[in-house]
């Protein structure tokens, strides 16, 4: 094709000037576009921080099954960053004070934060103020554990070794306060029992007290299911509407008459205030794939029955609402004087 001869043909003058100034026009409106592509980016390491120790709990479990996934999508490195103490309120924090560019998240359960707050570990409402980025899995709140070598097989042996010697029952458990402390207790009151609840730092030295026998029992949560597996320990107890599917020989509350039920624990990801909706779509995106990776999977479901659910950010903030609505009077009771 030719190119047009001003010249000669006036009609193709005319086009070609409007063809420059689209032109003309496209280019520069590549420029915010970049811009805004540039604001996804996220620079440098991710510090994913959990808030227990390291190994045997669920969220630090589920941080490091991400870990590799999601520094695949993401294109930057994921670095496990373990900050225990103060039932959570030291990782927490870190966050909070962060920049909202991406780099500073956690990995958190949003019902474990309504029970902190309301034990008076926080001054503020972590799910309100944080930003929630999506949830990559779920668990029972509660699984209730023996040591594998405990002459005890059952709830119902628990009950009757107590009321036989009239100890008190010792549960260990990953934090003080919260829902943890209220199922121990409401339990032990509609039982006749006598308890003593001991917080550890997280479940792994629990799950030590446990094997070593300084507690009869463990109030552990999502990761007892791979030690249960294993013959470590034995589960005896699970908080879950219904028989959990991927664990369906262990009893639910409801088959135990223990009168309750406790909320599903979830495995959220959390930002600092302020983190523009396109970094959290960016971020979302990614560990919606992540959950889709295989190793996650096997890790997460298949090894640790442990069920994978994504959800999105949103939607957690609203179910935790509802949660603390039901939950926070009861949790009042139980919160450390």
């Amino acid at each position: 094709m030719s190119t047009p001869n001003p010249s000669t043909d006036r009609g193709s003058t005319a086009r070609w000037r409007q063809v420059s100034v689209i032109a003309a026009f496209l280019g520069c409106a590549t420029v915010p576009m970049a811009k805004a592509n540039d604001d996804v980016q996220i620079k440098g390491p991710v510090h994913l921080i959990v808030s227990y120790t390291p190994g045997g709990g669920a969220i630090d479990l589920t941080a490091r099954a991400l870990q590799r996934p999601l520094q695949k999508e993401l294109g930057v490195r994921v670095l496990v960053d373990n900050r225990p103490g103060g039932s959570t309120k030291i990782g927490t924090d870190i966050v909070r004070n962060a920049a909202p560019d991406g780099t500073t998240l956690t990995i958190m359960s949003a019902p474990g934060w309504v029970g902190f707050y309301h034990s008076k570990i926080f001054d503020y409402k972590p799910w309100e103020e944080l930003t929630a980025v999506a949830q990559v899995a779920e668990s029972p709140f509660n699984v209730m554990t023996v040591s594998g070598k405990s002459l005890y097989k059952t709830w119902g042996d628990v009950v009757s070794a107590s009321h036989k010697s009239g100890k008190p029952i010792k549960a260990g458990s990953p934090s003080a306060g919260g829902f943890m402390q209220l199922a121990f207790e409401r339990i032990m009151k509609k039982f006749d029992l006598k308890g003593i609840y001991v917080p550890y730092p997280g479940a792994a030295p629990g799950r030590n007290a446990l094997l070593g026998g300084e507690i009869d029992i463990q109030m552990d949560s999502g990761a007892a299911f791979q030690p249960i597996r294993g013959g470590l320990i034995r589960g005896i107890a699970i908080s879950w509407e219904k028989r959990y599917p991927l664990q369906a020989d262990i009893p639910i509350y409801k088959d135990l008459d223990f009168g309750f039920e406790l909320p599903i624990n979830n495995y959220v990801i959390w930002g600092p205030p302020g983190m523009k909706p396109a970094l959290v779509k960016r971020l979302s995106d990614a560990l919606k794939k992540a959950t889709d990776d295989k190793d996650f999977i096997d890790l997460i479901q298949t090894k640790n029955a442990m069920l994978i659910s994504f959800k999105p950010g949103a939607e957690i903030v609203q179910e935790t609402r509802k949660t603390e609505q039901e939950w926070g009077s009861s949790l009042d009771a139980v919160a450390p004087r």
